[in-house]
Formats: C-alpha cells, sequence, structure tokens
C-alpha cells in the first residue's frame, strides 16, 4: 500500500530492551554491584567526573561500599565514567535523589566544576531571591536547565 508499517510501542519496547545496558541488566563494563577494591586507572579519561576522582584518589574507597536506600551503589553513580573514557561530559550520574547526599563528597565536587561564573556567597534557595529587582543589565541568570537523558 505504500506505507511503512508502523511499529507497535511494545514492538519499540522490546527492541529497545535488546540493547546492551538499556534492559533489565547493566551495560557490560564497570562492574556496579561488585566493585573492584581500587578505582581503575582514570589518567586518560576525559570528563570532569573523572578529574573528580583523580583529584582525591581516598574517595572511591570512602564511597564504594555505600548504597542508597533504593540500593543505588556509588559504583553505578561513576560506571559511565569508568565505561565512556573518551566522554567530556560529565558521564555520572545520580541514580536517586539521595545520591547527592550520600555521595556527597562526590557530587558536589563534580557539580562545582560544572557552575561557571558563580559567586561564592550565592545561595540558591527560592526564599533568597524572591522579590528581588528585575536584572535590566543582563548580569545574572534568570533562569537554568537540568537536562537529564537515560
Amino acid at each position: 500500500n505504500g506505507h511503512a508499517a508502523k511499529a507497535s510501542k511494545a514492538q519499540l519496547h522490546s527492541a529497545h530492551m535488546l540493547l546492551p545496558g538499556l534492559g533489565d541488566e547493566d551495560f557490560p563494563g564497570f562492574p556496579v554491584d561488585a566493585p573492584p577494591q581500587l578505582l581503575p586507572s582514570l589518567a586518560n579519561h576525559l570528563s570532569p567526573a573523572a578529574a573528580v576522582l583523580r583529584g582525591d584518589p581516598s574517595m572511591y574507597g570512602l564511597l564504594r561500599d555505600r548504597r542508597t536506600s533504593n540500593d543505588v551503589s556509588f559504583a553505578r553513580c561513576i560506571k559511565p565514567v569508568i565505561d565512556c573514557p573518551s566522554s567530556r561530559s560529565v558521564s555520572a550520574v545520580a541514580g536517586d535523589e539521595q545520591c547527592y547526599l550520600l555521595f556527597s563528597q562526590f557530587f558536589d565536587q563534580l557539580i562545582g566544576k560544572r557552575r561557571l561564573h558563580e559567586p561564592e556567597d550565592a545561595t540558591l534557595s527560592q526564599r533568597s531571591v524572591r522579590g528581588l529587582p528585575d536584572d535590566t543589565a543582563g548580569d545574572y541568570a534568570v533562569w537554568s536547565r537540568v537536562h537529564c537523558v537515560r
């Protein structure tokens, strides 16, 4: 009839699940459930997350065995760092909101590397920015966006 058949959502989902790391199994590479005692070398890794780990060699040992109440391990958060050495993106993931607290030693530094031109005394609470005059000179950010992908 000249029209290509459209795949159903179920067919697309099934095909998507066949790709490594997108189904129930993790992508092959750095183990997330039984991470090694020593962090693999990150000497040639390009991501900001790798730089954070290289900057504090003791961090991995301190965080390695911690898990959130949802069973997210530090190894799962840094798996993309280890598995994708040529990535220049952040390369780390927070598996749930607790990761930011439980692994704050890592995430605080990583987020700090991503902030540009933020004054040291900046506060980001909503209460502190209410009622401020408009920034007609354009010196400050008036909005931000967090992009999350899987």
